[in-house]
């Protein structure tokens, strides 16, 4: 005998597709985690396949869920609300209660996430420097919104031609705000300050769109992995950065201090702001050297 689904639980009602939660009906299961879920979503009172421009993000959370991801959720809504219409960030379309679940629903923006575009081409091409730029343009938008991202990571960065949309802003805050967000980091991109219970900065959001943005380019993280250390250790994250060789090196002499920059260990030594580093990588990218870029 097949056991009843357990309203509100992402194995139970509301949970597959075709099921309806909070007037929107899930066509497509995208990520899910105990008591918490995403999926893609579309009105329900309109058919799957209506208009694109219906589809939505739906995040959801078991009620009974763990009082973290409860403060994810509300942190998350509270930013993107902040940034409401900035274009960097999706926009809220509904966020509520049903009887069994919390729910987010934000519209779905196009595009590829970045860790998608390096699995589609190849990084030794003039690509790299288009996105290189859009990415960085992006995080300088959102600094000046106010808003700190907390886990630049290339999961969280959306590509759609020229345009790019930050997600997941779990992590998130406002730079000057004095509320410490809800911790929400991928190790692999996280400045070395953060092994400390420090709120994320302007600082760390640099550092980790430098290291993405390094790993797109040479398909290597920034720094070696300290075998035997917890990825969130000091130990872990202090490395510094490997320099860059080979044709990037080549082909953008100046990368190598931009990434070194931008990468280093301590923040005082890193760009003043996100806005210069988008500008010393616009500088080290103008004049290619390789034919072939």
């Amino acid at each position: 005998m097949t056991p009843p689904r357990r309203p509100g639980h992402v194995s139970g009602e509301g949970s597959v597709v075709g099921d309806v939660v909070a007037g929107f009906r899930i066509t497509r299961r995208l990520r899910v985690n105990g008591c918490t879920a995403i999926y893609q979503a579309t009105p329900a009172d309109r058919a799957i396949n209506d208009r694109p421009g219906d589809t939505v993000i739906l995040k959801t959370l078991c009620r009974g869920g763990p009082r973290r991801v409860h403060r994810r959720l509300d942190n998350e809504t509270a930013v993107l609300r902040h940034l409401a219409d900035t274009e960097v960030a999706p926009d809220v379309v509904s966020t509520g209660d049903t009887e069994s679940q919390r729910f987010l629903a934000i519209d779905r923006r196009p595009g590829l996430t970045l860790r998608q575009v390096a699995r589609s081409s190849d990084p030794a091409t003039r690509e790299f420097a288009t996105v290189a730029l859009a990415v960085t343009a992006a995080v300088t938008r959102l600094h000046s919104a106010g808003v700190i991202h907390g886990d630049i990571s290339r999961r969280n960065v959306l590509i759609d031609g020229d345009r790019v949309t930050l997600i997941d802003f779990e992590g998130g805050g406002l730079i000057d705000g004095d509320v410490t967000p809800p911790r929400k980091i991928t190790w692999a991109y996280a400045a070395p300050e953060l092994a400390r219970p420090i709120r994320p900065t302007v600082f760390t959001d640099q550092y980790g769109t430098a290291a993405i943005l390094y790993r797109q380019l040479t398909g290597r993280r920034h720094r070696p992995v300290v075998e035997g250390s917890a990825a969130d250790s000091t130990e872990a994250l202090s490395i510094p950065p490997t320099p860059l060789t080979g044709w990037p090196a080549a082909t953008w002499p100046e990368l190598t201090t931009v990434f070194a920059t931008a990468l280093a260990v301590a923040p005082g030594d890193r760009f003043a702001s996100m806005a210069q580093f988008e500008a010393a990588l616009a500088a080290a990218l103008a004049s290619p050297r390789s034919a072939d870029i």
